[in-house]
């Protein structure tokens, strides 16, 4: 309720709109050239980040990350 009226006191009714929580950068995104290149070895290989991984040089991590 505090950020509410010290919004209000510093904005306005500006200061009342709602805010995105969404970060406004991600450092550990993976870069767009490596996602297609994993999605594109995805749909010809049909195999599992363990094995896609080395393929296409990337950990098996952020790949299981990319499935959610």
């Amino acid at each position: 309720m505090k950020t509410w009226i010290d919004r209000y006191a510093v904005e306005g009714e500006a200061g009342l709109v709602t805010r995105s929580s969404r970060p406004h950068t991600m450092p550990t995104r993976t870069c767009d050239e490596v996602e297609q290149k994993v999605l594109a070895a995805r749909a010809e290989h049909r195999e599992g980040p363990d094995v896609l991984g080395p393929k296409v040089g990337v950990p098996a991590l952020p790949l299981i990350a990319q499935e959610r």
